[in-house]
């Protein structure tokens, strides 16, 4: 095999080395748009529940605030990791 053989193979695996990756980058972006989905809905299942705590159990404003404040920094947080695991797979 010439040295201009092994370039052209060379060139070919890595065009499909970035295609693959180019993939990979459309799975991992659908994913972080589908988790994101889930912590959303998760969170306004939080903030429900706050509201039937508050009607049942009679839990204070600040109480209930409290846990729908910490279900938003939850799901920022999450949201804050998969943007940085997604530039990590950018090129």
């Amino acid at each position: 095999m010439t040295i201009e053989e092994r370039l052209n193979a060379l060139e070919e695996q890595v065009a499909h080395m970035a295609e693959a990756l180019g993939h990979i980058d459309s799975i991992l972006s659908q994913q972080n748009t589908n988790l994101r989905t889930i912590y959303e809905g998760a969170s306004m299942n939080i903030f429900i529940v706050g509201h039937i705590l508050n009607d049942k159990l009679e839990m204070s404003r600040e109480d209930i605030n409290r846990l729908v404040g910490d279900a938003r920094a939850n799901h920022q947080q999450f949201v804050n990791e998969t943007n940085e695991i997604r530039k990590m797979w950018e090129l």
